[in-house]
């Protein structure tokens, strides 16, 4: 599944969080006190990635799941 770095960023945004598109395929999200979440879109949908980095040389640990939807990414109404 590709992911919608545009739609990431910008719903990252409408809940308070930094994020940064880094070129075509990443999107960095500032989760604060040094947290990073990374989306990197691939060349196959399958290798499409969501991870935080493990060191400070920014390798990441890779998670892999089933499809998300945006809906997650929006904070609750209050």
């Amino acid at each position: 599944m590709s992911y919608d770095l545009n739609l990431v960023q910008q719903l990252c945004r409408e809940i308070g969080l930094s994020a940064r598109i880094i070129d075509i395929d990443h999107v960095d999200v500032d989760l604060g006190e040094g947290a990073v979440l990374r989306f990197q879109n691939a060349e196959r949908e399958a290798d499409c990635l969501i991870g935080f980095p493990t060191d400070v040389r920014g390798k990441y640990a890779w998670h892999s799941h089933d499809p998300i939807s945006s809906e997650f990414m929006v904070a609750p109404s209050k």
